[in-house]
């Protein structure tokens, strides 16, 4: 099928002149990050809670959306950064996202190898009372086969040369997991842009390759990673529409109608949906509301200081992320009955290892990251109309 020239130049020009500033101004999506790895916790920390409290927290499924919200952010900040930044250097790209994603995790895996090896050898170690975590192989825990799985396994495909870790250290990998599929993915879209073939133009060919992909994963199971394009496939779109391009807000209103649909059956067992939950209208309205929140933020204006407490905490959001199931394991280990209390502070426990892990990291890697971008994410521009520049390449949750 041939599209006609009219809806690629309608996607690739501008409507309106006074958006051409907006790409330039700082985007105030740090708090709204870790907000979501918060969400996320919410729905890990409620195995150190009583009974009653864990059914009634796990019930509002504020981690499924929390993660998913992360990858509408994800395709928003990536498409930023690919359009401003990383025009004709897919390698410095790619580059970036690496130095991004592999020292924190490589931080937290370290952190949480050693406090299993620790519970293991005092013989304090206890499995979290959760199906997906029961069903590892433990014994398989410590083997050098199983290390370096946990590491490959960030690498999509990587699980099918090697084989899928028998023991997860950090469960909710999966996510960064699809992170890696989308950048590896953004990374072929600046490959294939070149003098002749623009990058919104690409990248509208492949939001609808992704809309068939999605199909072929709801009658067949299969690309697996597919399923979470039509999140990514959003936060691409709604950067495009508010920069400009009038047919990505028709691309906008199909994702966000697919991933309604998805939402019904995510998470949820085979063959029933979540519409029969009790919570469901709240669960609705906080995933419509975060996925608006991801279209209103960017319009948000404030001053160098409100920037940079907003950065402040959107970098701490990937740790947190990252960190808390090593928190939760080594917490339920050692309590002797669960309780709100024991809750709260382990919530403050993970925060507070999470300044620790970036304070650690970043001074070290950040820099290498501006050089790869050409500038920093708080370099001052514009002052104007756009007072702080903003490079917003930024992945899950990793600030």
């Amino acid at each position: 099928m041939v599209l006609p020239p009219t809806i690629f130049r309608s996607f690739t020009r501008r409507s309106e002149p006074r958006h051409a500033a907006i790409t330039d101004t700082y985007r105030f999506f740090g708090s709204f990050r870790l907000l979501l790895a918060v969400m996320v916790l919410g729905q890990h920390v409620h195995w150190l809670a009583p009974g009653g409290v864990r059914r009634e927290m796990e019930s509002y499924s504020t981690g499924d959306i929390g993660v998913l919200m992360f990858f509408v952010l994800s395709g928003f900040v990536i498409s930023e950064a690919a359009d401003l930044f990383y025009k004709a250097r897919p390698v410095a790209f790619l580059s970036n996202r690496m130095l991004r994603i592999m020292p924190p995790f490589l931080f937290a895996f370290t952190l949480c190898v050693l406090c299993n090896y620790a519970l293991v050898s005092t013989g304090t170690f206890k499995m979290i009372e959760d199906p997906q975590m029961a069903m590892q192989d433990s014994s398989a825990m410590f083997l050098p086969s199983n290390l370096a799985a946990n590491v490959l396994y960030l690498i999509p495909g990587m699980d099918k040369l090697f084989g899928a870790p028998p023991y997860f250290f950090i469960p909710i990998t999966w996510a960064i997991r699809a992170e890696m599929a989308f950048y590896f993915t953004v990374f072929a879209v600046l490959l294939a842009s070149g003098p002749r073939l623009r990058l919104p133009v690409v990248m509208f060919v492949l939001a609808l390759v992704e809309i068939g992909l999605y199909a072929l994963w709801l009658v067949k199971g299969f690309p697996h990673l597919a399923r979470y394009g039509l999140y990514f496939g959003l936060g691409v779109s709604l950067y495009y529409a508010i920069t400009g391009r009038r047919v990505a807000w028709v691309l906008s209103g199909v994702f966000f109608g697919a991933m309604l649909y998805d939402f019904s059956i995510y998470g949820v067992p085979l063959g029933t949906s979540r519409l029969a939950m009790p919570k469901v209208v709240t669960q609705y309205a906080l995933f419509t509301a975060c996925a608006g929140a991801i279209a209103v933020l960017p319009h948000l204006r404030g001053s160098i200081a409100a920037a940079k407490l907003d950065s402040a905490l959107g970098d701490l959001s990937y740790p947190f992320y990252l960190n808390q199931i090593t928190l939760m394991l080594v917490v339920n280990s050692l309590i002797e009955a669960p309780s709100v209390g024991v809750m709260v502070a382990a919530s403050i426990v993970v925060l507070l290892v999470s300044i620790v892990a970036d304070r650690t990291v970043e001074p070290v890697f950040a820099p290498l990251r501006n050089r790869l971008r050409s500038r920093t994410l708080l370099s001052r521009r514009r002052v104007e109309s756009a007072p702080i520049a903003s490079a917003r390449g930024r992945p899950l949750g990793s600030g």
